[in-house]
């Protein structure tokens, strides 16, 4: 038998920020192999935040999902950019507007 999974996309909202996250979650197969991962990418002018989790679990029930909280967590992602003023008195060059 082929292995199968649920793939569902998860919208992401954060301050300053919208991105998303998917999840894939193994159907069929041994249950002990079956696994499910998490991505996400969330862009920020130029550049993007993404990053894989194949396992995420409390550590005294690891077969509660903890989805949500994950979700959670991503969503209170900001990012802080420092004023050109600041910047130039550090003697560094400022971001152009579209970076």
């Amino acid at each position: 038998m082929a292995p199968e999974a649920h793939i569902a996309f998860y919208p992401l909202h954060g301050k300053n920020w919208d991105g998303g996250g998917v999840t894939e979650d193994s159907i069929n197969g041994d249950e002990d192999r079956r696994t499910r991962v998490n991505a996400f990418c969330i862009p920020h002018r130029k550049l993007a935040l993404c990053g894989v989790v194949h396992h995420a679990a409390y550590l005294n029930h690891l077969n509660e999902s903890v989805l949500s909280q994950v979700l959670q967590l991503l969503e209170n992602i900001e990012f802080v950019d420092t004023p050109p003023s600041k910047l130039a008195s550090n003697g560094t060059t400022p971001p152009t507007p579209n970076e």
